[in-house]
């Protein structure tokens, strides 16, 4: 009877993961991360084998199996809740802001893109801000807002900023002439 439930838990979470891969891959992505997610596909397929062994396994080993799993899980969550609440990723930061001071003598810009758009405009300055086409759904711009300051990305601790051309794309304008 354990057995039994177990097996039928087992194999429904496998194909709960296995189908909310095919949405995110082919339906919320429309296909174009199918890289990004074939761990995924892999991992639920192996999962779903798995699921299918286990009823042909006695009771008391898929208890044990079982039993693994859960403590299994439970100490990666232990993991990585220690390690959110220590903040090891903060501090990598604090030592890339540290570095980047250091090496410059500027203060690292820690604004979101929006924050500094905001300031900007607040000072009554003409300026864009560049959208991918992930941030807006049903929406793909070909280019951005034309000659104009637009605001581009932080990847170094400050934000990046060019004048656009009279189309919205980061040439010269007098590449058009």
């Amino acid at each position: 009877m354990y057995k039994k439930y177990l097996s039928i838990t087992l194999i429904s979470l496998s194909f709960i993961f296995l189908f909310y891969t095919f949405y995110k891959s082919e339906i919320f992505w429309n296909g174009a991360k199918r890289d990004y997610y074939l761990i995924y596909y892999v991992l639920s397929v192996f999962l779903l084998i798995c699921s299918l062994i286990t009823f042909f396994l006695k009771e008391d080993l898929n208890k044990k199996i079982f039993s693994i799993i859960i403590i299994f899980s439970f100490i990666l969550y232990f993991i990585e809740g220690y390690l959110s609440y220590f903040g090891i990723h903060d501090k990598k930061l604090k030592e890339k802001i540290e570095f980047y001071k250091e090496e410059t003598g500027s203060k690292y810009d820690l604004r979101d893109k929006f924050e500094v758009f905001k300031s900007h405009v607040k000072q009554k300055k003409n300026i864009s801000i560049v959208f991918h086409s992930k941030q807006i759904k049903n929406l793909k711009p070909l280019s951005g807002v034309s000659n104009i300051k637009t605001i581009f990305c932080n990847e170094n601790g400050e934000y990046a900023a060019y004048k656009s051309d009279r189309y919205g794309f980061n040439n010269p304008d007098t590449e058009w002439d």
